[in-house]
């Protein structure tokens, strides 16, 4: 992941007092990537078709400060997409523009959500979810901190 730190706005010969900011920014970086570790786990990697898969997502705090997270359930933080990457449910960023609640993470504290999966996509927060075909799924682990979008390596499930 990449972000983009506020660091490089002195090219743009700002003022003295954003210098400031902006050198204390980077002294002490605020960002998830300097510590959020996501990891997501499965019940089982082949499951019928209408089948329930239970789905952990764990945000683990690895760095040397605190950090605010995502901590909803609306409904799941985790996505779903297709082995080529076309995401079919992207429930993590649909529970962020909507209303998230906020948990701070100390260093070295973790937090682990629990859900079951019904082997369904919900493309959009009003639609009603409809079952998977058959075929190869990712399932991927998504937290939000401080804005930035942190996603866990991908977990094959097979839909018989």
């Amino acid at each position: 992941m990449r972000v983009i730190k506020p660091c490089c706005i002195h090219r743009l010969n700002p003022p003295p007092v954003l210098l400031l900011f902006c050198a204390t920014a980077c002294q002490q970086p605020e960002s998830p990537s300097n510590g959020l570790f996501v990891s997501a786990s499965v019940s089982s990697t082949v499951v019928q078709a209408g089948g329930t898969v239970v789905v952990q997502v764990i945000a683990t705090n690895q760095g040397t400060r605190a950090l605010v997270i995502s901590d909803d359930t609306c409904p799941r933080p985790f996505e779903i997409s297709t082995v080529q990457g076309a995401v079919v449910a992207a429930y993590g960023d649909l529970c962020s523009a909507v209303a998230s609640t906020a948990a701070v993470l100390s260093p070295g504290e973790s937090r682990t959500t629990t859900f079951q999966w019904a082997t369904d996509a919900r493309p959009t927060s009003v639609a009603p979810p409809v079952a998977l075909l058959p075929g190869t799924y990712q399932l991927r682990g998504v937290i939000f901190a401080a804005g930035v979008r942190v996603s866990s390596a991908p977990v094959t499930v097979t839909i018989q």
